[in-house]
């Protein structure tokens, strides 16, 4: 963001390209090759569909992630408008709600290790507390940038425990399981994003996102709290992993 305001979203654009391929090198070149999962087609894959779970999983997940989107997507205007920001400044709230979710992974982390299905619920529930507090806190700058920070960690700890609940839910097609989580995410962006945008239109100002915000991650709640907490199927063996020779 940083760089995008100071020297233009191109530039932005082709650092994002550079850290990819320097990942991407880095996990070709010391990431130890892994045995391929025994039994795994695509017909595994595709037949974890059959799954209830999955599919209440995805739409807990979805709904729930669009409160973060339906403010997140408007977040420069809230800054500018509402808080009183300088545009100069934004860039530098969107680097801190960066280090937010950073944190936010560390501790989800932490959390999902012991309960999965607690830690999407204490993601959910955070995640309403803070979009509520945005939209009481939103035109004072300092609380309104330390709620945005938390924003971001409230978010990314619902994130994590999701993209692993759907892999728990689905061990014979833990691919399938990490791709659907993206596709819940992007539909929440979308879903939320669209609502949060309604609001606007219909001249209720700003801060009417983070209300809608925390009605959908109340109804993602809902669904996890109701219809979404059955148990997983039991894990698979994992394979034994290729050894990897060492170095001469």
């Amino acid at each position: 963001a940083i760089v995008g305001h100071a020297v233009g979203w191109r530039w932005a654009f082709a650092g994002v390209g550079v850290i990819g391929l320097a990942t991407l090198v880095a996990l070709r070149s010391w990431t130890p090759p892994l045995a391929p999962l025994e039994g795994a087609t695509v017909r595994t894959e595709l037949a974890a569909l059959k799954n209830r779970q999955l599919w209440l999983a995805f739409a807990g997940g979805a709904i729930g992630f669009g409160g973060m989107f339906a403010v997140y997507s408007y977040v420069k205007p809230l800054l500018t408008d509402v808080t009183g920001l300088s545009v100069d400044l934004v860039p530098v709230v969107l680097a801190l709600y960066g280090i937010g979710m950073t944190v936010g992974t560390v501790i989800g982390g932490r959390l999902a290790d012991r309960s999965v299905m607690r830690t999407v619920i204490i993601g959910m529930v955070s995640t309403i507390l803070v979009l509520v507090a945005i939209a009481l806190v939103g035109p004072f700058p300092l609380p309104a940038v330390i709620a945005l920070v938390l924003l971001g960690v409230s978010s990314q700890i619902l994130g994590l425990s999701l993209q692993t609940r759907l892999m728990d839910v689905s061990p014979a097609a833990p691919s399938l399981g990490a791709a659907l989580c993206h596709s819940a995410l992007n539909l929440g962006n979308a879903s939320g994003a669209f609502l949060g945008g309604l609001v606007i239109e219909g001249g209720y100002g700003y801060l009417a996102p983070a209300w809608v915000g925390a009605a959908l991650t109340a109804l993602g709640l809902l669904v996890f709290l109701t219809i979404g907490r059955g148990p997983a199927p039991p894990p698979l063996a994992a394979p034994e992993r290729e050894r990897v020779p060492a170095a001469v």
